[in-house]
């Protein structure tokens, strides 16, 4: 819904989906963790955070590419509800 209401563009939502998807194998799978191939390969995929940090050193471990992303999530939206409502973005 944010998406929707123009309050992100689509490159956050984009990794806002693939946190949902890393979400969803830690709640539902007994074995999960940062080592795993499926969240490794998930955790690659993060891009708007390049956009403010720049590409990670190689190798750099999903777990912290995972945790830069989600803070640079989090601190955009944080900064973005604390805007005065005259000064987000209008609805076309």
């Amino acid at each position: 819904m944010v998406y929707c209401l123009g309050y992100v563009n689509k490159l956050i939502y984009q990794d806002i989906l693939i946190a949902i998807q890393i979400r969803n194998l830690f709640a539902h799978t007994l074995q999960v963790s940062f080592d795993d191939e499926k969240v490794k390969a998930l955790c690659l995929k993060f891009k708007w955070y390049k956009t403010t940090v720049g590409d990670s050193p190689e190798p750099v471990k999903s777990k912290i590419i995972f945790n830069v992303a989600i803070n640079q999530i989090v601190g955009f939206l944080n900064g973005y509800s604390k805007q005065p409502l005259f000064e987000k973005r209008k609805l076309l």
